[in-house]
């Protein structure tokens, strides 16, 4: 073999090599990656969260009129955050001056009970209202509704109400 012939095998192996080595990196692979095991896959057990972290689905009610002369409809949200209900109420107020007594009753629409949790008023339409349980002992006690009252009202007669589901 003469020298140009050494030469030339010589370049066409170095050429290989280096052909190997740039598609290996823009594979992001080297090649001791292909002989090295892979690491090894650790689980790692969390506790569940306490009952009173835990972020419980917030529940939907829909307040319906339930008098032809004053239509008042809305919704209620009731979420629970550390162990406690959050009652928000939005409504199509009758008279944008009044305030409505809100309240949690026992019962539902059609039969409606005695009050078992008074809400914040409703004023301009709306009403925040925090009671102290959570939603698991709330919804232990259905049937419940809640009901908005005549405006300015004593009476117990209620123009909007909805029934809590779980």
């Amino acid at each position: 073999m003469n020298a140009n012939n050494a030469v030339l095998i010589v370049l066409i192996i170095g050429l290989a090599v280096i052909g190997v080595l740039i598609f290996s990196k823009s594979n992001n692979t080297n090649l001791t990656s292909l002989s090295s095991p892979s690491p090894e896959v650790t689980t790692v057990y969390e506790e569940p969260p306490s009952p009173s972290e835990t972020v419980k689905s917030p529940i939907n009610v829909v307040l319906n009129s339930s008098n032809k002369n004053n239509k008042q409809s809305g919704a209620a949200v009731l979420s629970e955050s550390n162990g406690k209900v959050t009652i928000v109420i939005n409504a199509i107020p009758v008279v944008k001056t009044s305030s409505q007594t809100v309240s949690i009753n026992s019962g539902d629409c059609s039969n409606l009970g005695k009050t078992i949790y008074q809400l914040n008023n409703l004023v301009k339409g709306k009403s925040t209202t925090l009671i102290d349980t959570n939603l698991q002992e709330l919804t232990a006690k259905i049937p419940l509704a809640i009901s908005i009252h005549e405006p300015n009202s004593s009476s117990n007669a209620y123009i909007a109400c909805g029934s809590v589901k779980k």
